[in-house]
């Protein structure tokens, strides 16, 4: 009896060390997950704080705070004069700018000349000349700041304008052998002034980034209480997703300068190479798509609830920019008869906004998934080649050989529609048949830098070939369903795959944070144009200006910064009730 208590204590003992070594064990790995959220929530509020800043400030320096110093006074007067070249003496004011932004033009005084758009003065001799039009000299408010001045239209047309503002007179000839813009520049506020209405922007910027980081936190630590099971993620797949949602702002802010061709700016050059660059990035994304559509079964739940999240994604993404369009470009036309027509409209014709086509692509590809996961279960590693062929390379080779030869075909696909096409069916089988393939295919692990290049070659030769040709640029070969991306895109591809060991050996704690900002990737993608057309094409912060149309690194400084403040307001939507499956 004692030794059966003996043995029994012995056990109770073990039992005891055995449930306290799991409890601490539990207390452990609870202690790094804490860690591990403390170190993902510090990088957070990092990012909001950074991009919180950017966004505050340019949203407080667009306030007019005119109550804290007066506006000037600019005195501009028709001298009625033309140089011997000039064959008018007509003038045209087209701005006001103050810290390098335009202004709303305020007439002080009771004159003024037609305000057509532009204000505009003619001669009593001129065509355009109304009986009875404002005397020759107006008056307009300046607000405070630097980097003031105003903008005149000079062309062949032009006269003589005489400027005048804080005691200083300007005489300024507008006349130029082609329209041109003529800036007058005047005197900067005192600084005094200055500094004053700075810090009062800046305490209510500081009072804005407060709240915004007191909502985040909140945020966080609602989201640090709900447990969450941690997902086993392809790192490469992550990266590369991310690399292509900064590519796709890329080329959505880079085209300007390409479309006006070699003659027309003289960093065309690096514009151009700025445009072939970006072009793997929507081929890696239908790549992608392809491993996990065709890789994974689903059952008619998981298929109506994908399908019908990808709906709402296309009706509210084309219904936000439908609206954003109109408050942006169209407010003084705007009826809503005509946003109501815009909305009946979305299921056949896509929005504003240039990356809307694809969330009619989602759509269908999510609508026909279960048959293609059917298909390439039904086809061996032959016949999904012969598919592939078929499907997406012939159709690029015949595009490209109508392109070049202007054989006047149809084009058997275009970027933004809104019907699926044969090409995108071959895209996920490619995307597939790489990842299930390449493994133990040397030949197809080696391609990768021969279809970089090929890809790359083809795209440049083409586009220049077209120019040599016709005078004129074009985008046709940028399509992700040209032979130029198909391969480039294809290339990438298959390097980012073929890193697949080093980038799943990452560090634990950056693999997360990248899987982490990948799953919102698809928002990112969506929501950066929004951006672009706030921009316009300049950013200003704290007096320094990038601009996509400027230097070649200032575009690719403007790229970054958009893509940033995307980010951060993706990853704010993705905490918010109601807003994380639109950006997810």
């Amino acid at each position: 009896m004692m030794l059966f208590g003996k043995i029994a204590a012995s056990l109770l003992c073990a039992l005891a060390a055995a449930l306290a070594l799991m409890r601490a064990g539990r207390a452990e790995r609870e202690r790094e997950r804490e860690r591990e959220n403390r170190c993902k929530y510090l990088l957070l509020i990092a990012l909001l704080t950074v991009g919180c800043s950017c966004v505050n400030w340019l949203a407080v320096d667009a306030l007019p705070l005119s109550g804290l110093s007066q506006a000037d006074t600019v005195t501009i007067t028709a001298l009625n004069e033309k140089n011997s070249a000039s064959h008018e003496t007509t003038l045209y004011l087209t701005g006001v700018f103050v810290n390098g932004h335009s202004q709303s033009i305020h007439v002080t005084g009771e004159d003024s000349w037609l305000n057509e758009n532009w204000y505009k003065w003619y001669d009593s001799a001129n065509k355009n000349y109304v009986s009875g039009q404002a005397s020759r000299s107006f008056t307009v408010a300046l607000p405070a700041g630097s980097h003031r001045y105003l903008e005149f239209l000079g062309n062949s047309a032009k006269g003589i304008v005489q400027v005048e503002c804080c005691g200083e007179v300007q005489t300024v000839d507008c006349y130029a052998p082609k329209d041109t813009r003529i800036r007058v520049a005047l005197p900067d506020t005192p600084v005094s002034v200055q500094r004053t209405e700075k810090a009062v922007r800046l305490a209510i910027a500081t009072a804005l980034l407060a709240v915004e980081l007191a909502l985040a936190v909140w945020l966080l630590l609602r989201e640090s209480a709900v447990p969450h099971a941690p997902k086993e993620r392809e790192r490469w797949l992550d990266v590369l997703k991310l690399l292509a949602s900064y590519l796709i702002v890329m080329i959505h802010s880079v085209g300007t300068v390409y479309n006006r061709g070699p003659g027309g700016d003289s960093n065309w050059l690096a514009y151009f190479l700025l445009n072939i660059f970006p072009r793997c990035a929507v081929p890696v994304f239908l790549l992608t798509t392809g491993i996990f559509v065709l890789g994974r079964p689903m059952d008619t739940k998981k298929w109506l609830k994908k399908l019908v999240h990808f709906l709402v994604l296309l009706v509210f993404w084309n219904a936000f920019y439908i609206v954003l369009d109109m408050l942006l470009h169209h407010r003084d036309t705007y009826s809503l008869a005509a946003l109501l027509r815009s909305f009946a409209s979305i299921p056949v014709k896509r929005g504003p906004s240039t990356p809307l086509w694809y969330s009619y692509q989602l759509v269908w590809i999510y609508a026909l998934a279960p048959f293609f996961f059917k298909l390439h279960a039904a086809l061996d590693r032959a016949w999904q080649r012969r598919l592939i062929v078929i499907s997406l390379l012939f159709p690029s080779l015949l595009a490209c050989y109508g392109q070049v030869f202007d054989l006047g075909g149809t084009v058997y696909s275009h970027s933004f529609v809104q019907i699926f096409y044969i090409g995108f069916m071959g895209f996920l089988f490619l995307g597939r048949y790489i990842y299930d393939y390449m493994p133990a295919d040397s030949r197809l692990q080696k391609s990768a830098g021969l279809l970089i290049v090929l890809g790359l070659g083809l795209t440049a030769l083409l586009c220049r070939l077209y120019l040599s040709k016709h005078g004129d640029v074009t985008h046709q070969y940028f399509s992700e369903l040209s032979i130029g991306p198909l391969c480039y895109g294809t290339g990438v591809f298959i390097l980012f795959y073929r890193g697949k060991a080093w980038f799943q050996a990452m560090p634990e704690k950056l693999g997360r944070a990248v899987s982490w900002l990948a799953e919102r990737a698809i928002g990112i993608y969506f929501l950066h144009q929004t951006f672009i057309w706030c921009f316009g094409a300049n950013i200003t912060l704290f007096g320094v200006t990038v601009s996509r149309t400027g230097a070649w690194w200032s575009a690719v400084c403007y790229t970054l910064i958009v893509w940033a403040l995307t980010v951060v307001s993706v990853v704010i939507c993705s905490y918010l009730p109601g807003l994380r499956k639109l950006v997810t």
